[in-house]
């Protein structure tokens, strides 16, 4: 039978590789650390769809930290309900294209080899028709974006791709971001350059993170996207609502706007039924903004030095309130869903201008 292997082969078979390996343990161990460091993709193909899609989808999930909250009493992994949207998205879009990018925590084999424990799918009008793990060539996107340059139908595609990012706050400036690699920094600048590598050109972005909704992180993704979704403050990882992508198929015609109007709404309704403190999400047109951003850039960082203090471990406030900033804050452009929180110091306000700041007074 064809694949059929005989017993008696098979253990000549052993016997002459166990010869082998007691005569040239050097060159083994050489070849397991050459491909330990350099084959960084596992793949597996599944089966194949051959249909070309309409639109695509890149969800990255950043896993790497710690992301356990609780919710009516019981445990949950933040990052665990961001991959289970992004997977039924995925089963969902029957003319579409879903990647999805798991990062998990990087762990060693032998305390040496990386043991590629990231994980990406790739979905085909609703199938899924690859996969595999990966480990990661420094803190930022590369290997994602090697990946899906290398599946993706995207150049065959008339609508531009969209992308979500779910994760803690990307940082200002380098700092690192992932606890398994203590080595790698991540910040504003490495996630822009990065994701422009997967595309040079988004319909949307959605960045489902706190205090991301800053000067500093819209203004770097200017020329890459048509809309940021993001949150000025201190929202929850999982906030922003994958499954508003759903009307990609129910409504193929509906627009970038209207979609990024739809994905900031829908979270934000369903935020104010899960939450007590103050919720923030903004949408920001970045055709309207790209002349005005500059300006606020420019006195943003002069704020920041001149307060001499690492943005990193503040939440954000209401650029609005810093009495150097309020003047640049552009007001066409940016659309703010916002409730105040039942306590505290901000309960009685109504609104928020849509651009968050480090508190550093």
């Amino acid at each position: 039978m064809k694949g059929e292997l005989k017993i008696t082969p098979f253990f000549n078979l052993l016997l002459g590789f166990k010869k082998y390996i007691s005569m040239n343990r050097w060159l083994f161990f050489v070849a397991i650390l050459f491909c330990g460091c350099n084959n960084a993709l596992v793949e597996k193909p599944i089966s194949e769809k051959n249909e070309i899609p309409r639109y695509s989808i890149i969800s990255v999930i950043h896993a790497d930290a710690d992301y356990l909250f609780h919710k009516d009493g019981k445990a949950h992994q933040a990052n665990e309900k961001a991959l289970e949207k992004s997977i039924k998205i995925a089963e969902q879009a029957e003319e579409g294209e879903v990647f999805i990018f798991h990062q998990k925590p990087e762990k060693k084999a032998w305390l040496v080899f990386p043991k590629k424990d990231r994980e990406w799918y790739h979905y085909k009008n609703g199938v899924l028709i690859n996969k595999g793990l990966y480990s990661p060539l420094n803190g930022g996107l590369e290997t994602e974006a090697l990946l899906y340059k290398k599946y993706s139908e995207v150049e065959n595609i008339v609508r531009k791709p969209m992308l979500m990012y779910f994760g803690h706050e990307i940082p200002t400036f380098k700092r690192t971001y992932h606890q398994s690699q203590e080595n790698e920094k991540f910040d504003v600048q490495i996630f822009s350059k990065d994701i422009s590598t997967l595309s040079n050109e988004f319909g949307i972005i959605g960045v489902s993170t706190c205090n991301n909704g800053n000067p500093l992180l819209i203004h770097s993704l200017n020329d890459l996207a048509d809309f940021v979704v993001a949150s000025p403050q201190n929202l929850h990882l999982s906030y922003l609502d994958m499954g508003m992508f759903r009307m990609l198929e129910t409504k193929p015609e509906i627009s970038e706007k209207e979609l990024a109007d739809s994905l900031a709404l829908s979270s934000f309704k369903r935020l104010k039924e899960e939450l007590q403190t103050t919720i923030t999400v903004s949408i920001y047109d970045l055709k309207k903004l790209k002349s005005k951003l500059p300006l606020l850039v420019e006195n943003y960082d002069k704020y920041i030095k001149e307060n001499k203090v690492n943005p990193y471990f503040s939440d954000n406030i209401d650029c609005a309130s810093i009495e150097s900033l309020a003047a640049y804050l552009p007001e066409k452009g940016i659309t703010t869903y916002y409730r105040s929180s039942a306590f505290g110091r901000n309960n009685s306000s109504v609104k928020h201008s849509g651009w968050g700041c480090k508190d550093l007074n």
